[in-house]
């Protein structure tokens, strides 16, 4: 009996060592076949967040930095689209698209991808931002909707691992993703559960891996893309940039237009309607009390000539007087009819040479808005200025220029300035005409330019926060000095070491990011965008930050000097 007891014993043992053994096999077989999906995700994941990035820098009026493609549907690893509309919020993971390898989970199966559809690539159709939320939610419960653990989420990788009872991965079937994810996974709800399975039941009736990438995933890298590209594109456009074929709105107006109000043009009264947020109401306010508020990129501003305010004068040359002046308003501009007498030297002689002759034309709200200066007349571009010689024939104009200045109010004066080159004894007066064609919208503001369209297109102003010296607003005199001096420059911390100084910043961009704490958006609240020293802007000194963001994300881009 002892020696039976004993055989069981040892029976009953060595099941159990084996038992447990197996189990010990299984357990580090799941471990290891997870871990194998998991580099595989990662990589997915790191490929996503790089293609994103990249949209920043294709050199297209279509860029969407932020963007995503859309899922494969096909199995061909391409993504699949029409009409700017992708064929499933499920599918492939588009591995050709992403310029990445085949991507597979340890089990042999190509990764799947869920895209929140949103962010999908689809310029002129989706607005893509740093307020662009995540659709997709995450759950701990395969078969609940109440306990979410992540929202906010962009996309999902998904390794699908081996078919499950019920799923027939054959040729008919090889599209149809609940033949290989399980649950709301091969859905298109929007909603994700990333239950796990116990290594005792591996593989049973769900076992698919899930990795999300979340908002700020996504955003702490594009905005870093997204500021450099500012700097590259829009910077230009407002202050000279060496090698720069656009001239600069600084360049033309001697200083820069003022801000637009930062809590009208974003939020009024709440949520707001869609006129009240439209990019008409980014125009620049007189009765803002700071410096700073956002970029004044209005397209319906209204420019408009002081009737009886423009002036000819004679600067120069050998010549009497400017005399019998008529300025009146003309279609497309401003026109101004004036006689060039010559100079009487003696009794009975008369001179004139090269006489030198400055038109000066007020108009309205130049300094609320980007707005270009008519061409000079030696460009031969158009509208530009045309001078006739209203008396025989027209003679060469010399040494011409178009510039504009500001004043306090906003308004601002054209002043066409050359010289009439001309040699005569005749006692006869010249009769001239000149004519300045009305001001017109700086390509800046168009979703349609080669390098601002990105821009414009994708609403990013609505994170960019802009900052100028008074000093440098209209009517502020040109200049300014570092603080605590007035007209103070600005100060910015924390610059590169590649800035000779931190205290004599004319004009910033900030690229504000995405919301770090908490906010939603739009809203009336600086706070909600930036944060640290860049809540005060009245005391003209802001901060700078790159990289990963802790607690604040604020992205300076410095547009003089």
């Amino acid at each position: 009996m002892a020696m039976l007891a004993l055989v069981v014993l040892i029976t009953l043992i060595g099941t159990y060592v084996v038992s447990d053994a197996l189990t010990r096999i299984t357990a580090q077989v799941k471990i290891e076949r997870d871990s194998r999906s998991l580099d595989a995700m990662q990589e997915a994941k790191a490929a996503l967040i790089a293609w994103s990035t990249s949209q920043a820098w294709t050199g297209n009026t279509t860029d969407q930095p932020g963007s995503l493609p859309c899922p494969d549907t096909t199995n061909d690893g391409s993504s699949d689209i029409s009409g700017g509309a992708c064929l499933g919020q499920v599918g492939r993971l588009p591995w050709k698209t992403l310029n990445a390898r085949e991507l597979r989970d340890a089990s042999g199966e190509i990764l799947w991808y869920a895209l929140s559809p949103n962010l999908r690539n689809a310029s002129g159709i989706t607005v893509i931002n740093s307020d662009t939320q995540g659709q997709l939610v995450l759950y701990s419960d395969k078969d609940s909707t109440t306990t979410a653990t992540l929202s906010n989420v962009v996309a999902f990788v998904i390794a699908p691992g081996v078919a499950v009872a019920g799923q027939a991965r054959n040729s008919s079937g090889v599209n149809t993703a609940a033949n290989y994810l399980e649950g709301r996974n091969s859905g298109a709800t929007g909603n994700y559960t990333s239950t796990p399975q116990s290594p005792a039941s591996y593989p049973d009736t769900f076992n698919d891996q899930i990795l999300p990438l979340t908002h700020a995933d996504l955003f702490s890298v594009v905005e870093q893309a997204v500021a450099s590209r500012i700097e590259s594109d829009i910077k230009q456009y407002i202050a000279p940039a060496s090698g720069s074929s656009i001239t600069s709105y600084f360049s033309q107006w001697g200083g820069f237009p003022l801000p637009a109000i930062f809590s009208n043009a974003t939020y009024t009264n709440g949520p707001g309607t869609s006129a009240q947020r439209a990019q008409t109401a980014y125009i620049g306010s007189t009765t803002t009390s700071t410096s700073g508020g956002l970029l004044p990129l209005t397209t319906t501003g209204t420019y408009t000539w002081t009737t009886g305010s423009a002036t000819v004068t004679l600067t120069g040359g050998t010549a009497a007087s400017i005399s019998g002046t008529t300025c009146s308003l003309v279609t497309g501009g401003m026109q101004c009819d004036f006689n060039i007498n010559p100079t009487l030297t003696g009794c009975c002689s008369y001179s004139m040479v090269n006489p030198q002759f400055r038109v000066s034309a007020p108009i309205a709200n130049v300094g609320l808005g980007f707005v270009d200066l008519p061409d000079d007349v030696s460009t031969g571009l158009s509208p530009r200025v045309t001078v006739t010689n209203l008396t025989g024939t027209t003679r060469t104009m010399s040494g011409t220029s178009t510039t504009g200045s500001l004043s306090a109010t906003g308004a601002g004066t054209v002043i066409f300035q050359g010289t009439h080159v001309r040699n005569s004894t005749s006692s006869a007066a010249r009769a001239m005409r000149v004519t300045i064609p009305d001001v017109t919208t700086s390509s800046l503001t168009s979703s349609s330019d080669p390098f601002a369209g990105w821009f414009i297109r994708n609403e990013w102003y609505r994170q960019v926060y802009y900052a100028v010296s008074p000093g440098l607003q209209p009517g502020g005199g040109g200049s300014c000095s570092a603080l605590p001096a007035t007209p103070s420059c600005l100060t910015v911390n924390t610059l590169p070491s590649s800035y000779a100084s931190t205290t004599d910043k004319r004009v910033i961009l900030i690229l504000t990011g995405r919301s770090i704490n908490g906010s939603s958006r739009p809203s009336a609240t600086l706070s909600n965008y930036l944060e640290g020293q860049n809540t005060t802007p009245t005391d003209f000194i802001y901060e700078h930050r790159a990289g990963v963001a802790s607690s604040i994300n604020d992205r300076v881009v410095v547009i003089a000097p």
